[in-house]
This record gives C-alpha cells, structure tokens and sequence, in this order.
C-alpha cells in the first residue's frame, strides 16, 4: 500500500474563478503552467521582487515547490478550481450564498436573463435565443457547488511565511473582475494506493 499526500492552498472568493485562477497564481507565486497564461503577472512578480528572497537567481522560489497537475486535457498546471464552502450555484453562472438560495428568487433571476436573451436575438436575429421548454426549465432550479476557490497545489504543506507571503500577494491582485478574497485554507488531499496480485504462475529454473 502507497499513500501520498498533496496539499492544497486555496483562495476563497465571492465570483467564479475560471477567468483568473492562472493569472492570480502567477501574481502571488510567478509559476505558470504549459498554457502560458499568467506570463504577464509572472514577468511583473519576478521584476517587482528580484532583489527579496521571492526570487532566486531569476526564477521564483516556488519553481520546486509547486505541483504541476494535469488539467485532464495533456496541460499542466500549477492551479485549479476548487469548491468554495458556503456557496452554490444555479448552473447558469449565477452564484448564491447557501443560506440565500430560494427557489422563487433563483428561477425569477434566471428567467429576466433568458428574457433579456431572447429580446437582444429578437433584435438581431429576428428570433429567440431560448425555445419555449428551455424557459420552462428555468422553473425547476437546481443547485450545484460553486467554484468561487483558486487551488494551487503545494508538494509539501505551505511554512506559516509562504502562506503569509500568498496571502499577501493575493490582496493585491487586480484584474478579471478583481475579485473581492473571502478567505483562505491549507487543504491536505490523501490518495492511498493498493497493489493486489490476481494471478502468479511460477516457472520451473
């Protein structure tokens, strides 16, 4: 049996955060992934902090310390989403806080955006964006977990001044909505592996 820890420093937030989980990263840690988002904030954390011990001979001090992890398409990354405690989603892009969530409201707000929908393709198109049982489905909300949270996965739990330093860094990140930082965790995720032998056949010497 093989168990492996990996652990996780997350950033809670109060908006989605596929449209800057890269771009943050690279803002509070100067690691970016095959994908090459976040070069610019990169670029800007290894100027701004090259005479600190943030960079080490011109590369960011959390070059090895940093998992770059398969975002299930063959691209490596330093960051994903995570789920943010407390909130949910509609699964139309709306967010909502547990104890805000109400059918009535969160099938009233979908619905004026389907309208408006409609009335700009009525403009364009000359027809509705949204059929008829596309809005009737607007009547039975549903609720999933929201993805407010940037992950960025450590090799070994964060020390209290990288933590401080990410922190630091993530308060004064700016852009994609400048997102309002609700809070942070240090995560730990155990994967435990089992090796089982289902067949042995023996040859003579």
């Amino acid at each position: 049996m093989h168990t492996e820890r990996e652990f996780i420093l997350a950033i809670d937030t109060n908006i989605y955060a596929g449209s800057f989980e890269r771009p943050m990263t690279a803002h509070c840690t100067g690691i970016i992934g095959d994908c090459g988002v976040g070069k610019e904030e990169r670029l800007h954390f290894l100027k701004d902090l090259a005479d600190t011990p943030w960079v080490i001979d011109g590369e960011s001090y959390f070059d090895d310390l940093l998992i770059q992890k398969d975002d299930g398409q063959g691209c490596y990354r330093p960051t994903s989403l995570c789920i943010t405690p407390g909130w949910c989603s509609d699964g139309w892009g709306n967010h909502y806080r547990e104890e805000e969530w109400d059918d009535k409201k969160v099938t009233q707000i979908r619905l004026d955006q389907m309208k408006q929908k409609n009335a700009e393709w009525q403009k364009i198109q000359g027809r509705d964006y949204y059929p008829k049982a596309a809005m009737k489905s607007a009547h039975k909300p549903r609720k999933f977990p929201a993805y407010q949270s940037v992950a960025i996965h450590f090799k070994n739990e964060p020390t209290h001044e990288e933590f401080e330093f990410i922190v630091e860094r993530a308060l004064s990140f700016k852009g994609c909505g400048d997102p309002k930082i609700l809070g942070f965790r240090i995560l730990c995720e155990t994967r435990t592996t089992t090796t089982e032998t289902l067949l042995r056949k023996l040859t003579e010497l």
